[in-house]
């Protein structure tokens, strides 16, 4: 499954730095995970392989010369077991 988070900057004077964090610690490109601005105005965080390890606070901090602004999400992947139990079947004679 794979997952992506946009963080946009609806108004304000460019440019802007776009920062990604997870459970607080500053994100950066890993295997499952990348960052991409899309343009001045916008970043997406992608996870490409969402799983238990997912899970967590994602906060996109937006900077410019003005200050900054930071939006928290909270992700939470849950897992699903199936369980089967298999039954014999039973030849029964009356």
């Amino acid at each position: 499954m794979r997952e992506s988070v946009q963080c946009t900057v609806i108004s304000g004077d460019p440019p802007f730095e776009f920062s990604w964090f997870k459970d607080g610690r500053p994100l950066i490109d890993l295997r499952d995970i990348s960052v991409h601005k899309t343009d001045n105005f916008m970043s997406t965080l992608v996870l490409s392989k969402v799983n238990a390890d997912s899970n967590g606070n994602y906060t996109c901090r937006v900077a410019n010369s003005a200050g900054f602004h930071e939006n928290q999400q909270f992700f939470l992947y849950r897992v699903c077991y199936l369980l089967f139990r298999k039954f014999p079947f039973i030849d029964m004679i009356v």
